[in-house]
């Protein structure tokens, strides 16, 4: 696994929830057994948007990030894609746990938890691979 293949997963995994979250709010909710109010399906609109710029800045970032080591820019896209899926988690966890959303937040815990840890190993803790002249 490097860290070009997790911008990558993370693009693929978080896409389609911000689109559906952008686009059709209601209907993708309400999968999780959720109903909202206007001022929810606002919300959730600027949550799909959130969602879709973390998957933009990967896609454009895939192959420019190098793993741990880096500076600036690097930095800050390794801790976005560590900071959103780990927040996200817990409150989908504690939402799921009350019984606010349906079983199926477990899908999202896992999807989050498996991203978080990725960003956390290939960001944080992978040594990047230093080619040599031979």
């Amino acid at each position: 696994m490097n860290i070009r293949n997790v911008a990558l997963l993370s693009v693929v995994a978080v896409a389609p929830f911000g689109l559906a979250a952008l686009l059709v709010p209601a209907q993708f909710l309400a999968i999780y057994g959720v109903e909202l109010s206007d001022a929810g399906l606002v919300m959730t609109r600027l949550f799909g948007v959130h969602v879709l710029l973390i998957a933009i800045v990967d896609w454009y970032a895939r192959n420019d990030l190098r793993g741990a080591g880096e500076s600036g820019v690097h930095r800050g896209i390794v801790t976005m894609n560590i900071f959103s899926p780990t927040v996200s988690l817990l409150l989908i966890l504690g939402a799921t746990l009350g019984g606010t959303i349906n079983a199926l937040g477990w899908a999202n815990v896992g999807i989050l938890a498996v991203l978080a840890l990725a960003w956390i190993y290939v960001g944080l803790m992978k040594v990047p691979v230093v080619a040599t002249a031979t």
